[in-house]
């Protein structure tokens, strides 16, 4: 278990020290490189302050429920805000502010597709497998349901 706490420590440590070299050389901004960095900093320790706790914990729950949606939301946003203009992914006087403004609103959006999206599909996904398993095997595989005698 320390094994792991110390590679996710130096791992921490060589983004930390490459976000500063690359910021140093001015190539921070290069295919988004210092927003993946950035996330690496900020998710490494959250990622193993959370697996220090047994399963079942409510904020580890919530964050995995989300966190595709905060995924695929956050592409969603650069680019509506590429499109028009607001942010070229490149370092400029606001580029901080649209950078959080993009996080927090990914967090929000991620959070909202998972109640209105996620939850209710998962809930049906799962009554269809329930109702699925209580057929008989030869219903279960004929297109129209077996007469039983």
């Amino acid at each position: 278990k320390w094994l792991r706490g110390l590679l996710l420590g130096m791992l921490w440590v060589g983004a930390m020290v490459l976000y500063g070299i690359l910021s140093t050389l001015g190539k921070i901004e290069v295919l988004y490189n210092g927003p993946v960095l950035l996330g690496y900093l900020v998710i490494t320790p959250i990622v193993y302050f959370l697996s220090q706790f047994k399963h079942g914990n409510s904020l580890d729950e919530f964050l995995g429920n989300i966190s595709y949606g905060v995924f695929l939301n956050h592409f969603l946003l650069i680019w509506i805000l590429e499109y028009l203009g607001v942010f070229k992914g490149g370092a400029t006087p606001h580029h901080q502010i649209v950078v959080l403004g993009i996080g927090i609103v990914s967090f929000i959006v991620g959070w909202l597709s998972y109640l209105l999206i996620d939850k209710p599909l998962r809930k049906v996904r799962i009554q269809f497998r329930t109702e699925e398993r209580s057929l008989q095997p030869t219903e279960a595989l004929a297109l129209t349901p077996v007469k039983k005698a």
